[in-house]
């Protein structure tokens, strides 16, 4: 016996018929005013159904997993490399170091197996050779990405070790004001003078991996939808240098934290490694609740860890790729953010590109 299909039961409500009873609870003058343009520019309807999203692809990406990652600040390799045990012994796939100072990279890398977890090195200007040289003599995987200093260089590093990548800090396009359009604009802007570097230098044959870190605040669909707008131009930009790289989209979680009640943040970095998760990170750095705390932090890193194994194991959103895909309004947003952030990328290029701007 075939089930009922009882939503047959039911007339179909035309959009219009929607959108009449919504000016009638409202009391609104019409449907139309009751729309909002947010900082972004983008043009927030009370109200989405299938019909926003008819002209747009079913999915943005298709990975559904992403690496749990521990920040580290190198002072002393020997510590660094103890927490850094800690760390992967409990939950984490990730290490991202940031170095400033000389060490020795033995120490720091001791029994760390490199070629099968995601490691994201942030170093000075005057470390990054010894670095290379230290990766090149390992097996490391082809989720080991350099990042040097965040400043923009007009010089990346072509070769990497066994592979070739593009690795730009974002987080400087960070915007306070909450200006999704200006941060995406500034982001691909910055990409595309690495893109034209290796094309000049007939290297963009054998560009493999686009590496972008990124930070993420609390706005949970706006960052959803900036996350997969941010793929999506990462994507449209390298076709037209006739390229497909891979691209790795590393969230930096949460960059602005209470200093009263610490507790505030855990459950502000819970909301904010949600939305980086749904939107679609290859990898996600949670900073601990009481980062400010010059101390131990053990029991911060811990729980920063613990927070995404939650999102993993308990709410299970790593067995689906692009849960997004299909939102009606996330899907409005993500392709009114790509559209605009690229029209802004373009007013960029014509006044000389982003270094001069």
């Amino acid at each position: 016996m075939q089930p009922k299909k009882i939503f047959n039961d039911f007339d179909k409500m035309p959009f219009t018929q929607w959108q009449s009873v919504i000016v009638a609870e409202l009391k609104s003058e019409n449907y139309q005013s009751l729309f909002y343009k947010n900082q972004s520019g983008i043009t927030v309807e009370p109200i989405y159904n299938q019909e926003h999203i008819e002209n747009l692809k079913s999915s943005t990406f298709t990975h559904y997993n992403w690496d749990v990652c521990d920040y580290i600040l190198v002072q002393n390799a020997t510590l660094a490399n103890q927490h850094a045990l800690e760390a992967l012994s409990n939950g984490a796939s990730g290490l991202v170091f940031e170095i400033n100072t000389e060490i020795d990279f033995d120490v720091l890398c001791n029994n760390i197996l490199l070629k099968h977890i995601y490691t994201y090195f942030k170093v000075s200007q005057n470390t990054v050779e010894k670095l290379i040289a230290y990766l090149r003599a390992k097996n490391i995987s082809q989720n080991c990405f350099i990042e040097v200093d965040p400043i923009f260089q007009t010089a990346p590093l072509l070769v990497i070790l066994n592979h070739t990548s593009i690795t730009i800090n974002a987080t400087n396009y960070f915007q306070l004001d909450g200006n999704y359009t200006l941060e995406l604009a500034k982001i691909i802007a910055h990409l595309n003078e690495y893109l034209q570097y290796f094309e000049d230098h007939q290297k963009i044959n054998t560009l493999k991996t686009i590496h972008i870190s990124v930070s993420v605040n609390s706005d949970f669909f706006m960052e959803i939808a900036k996350l997969r707008a941010l793929r999506n131009l990462v994507l449209f930009l390298s076709t037209q240098y006739q390229v497909s790289p891979s691209i790795h989209i590393h969230a930096n979680v949460s960059t602005l934290q209470a200093t009263e009640d610490l507790n505030k943040n855990l459950i502000r970095t819970s909301i904010e490694a949600m939305s980086a998760a749904i939107g679609g990170s290859n990898s996600i750095n949670v900073l601990p609740f009481n980062n400010d705390i010059k101390s131990t932090n053990t029991r911060g890193h811990r729980l920063a860890r613990n927070q995404q194994l939650i999102l993993k194991h308990e709410s299970y959103i790593n067995q689906i790729a692009d849960i997004a895909a299909g939102s009606y309004y996330i899907e409005s947003i993500t392709n009114q953010l790509a559209e605009q952030a690229w029209k802004q990328f373009q007013q960029i290029e014509a006044k000389g590109g982003i270094l001069t701007q």
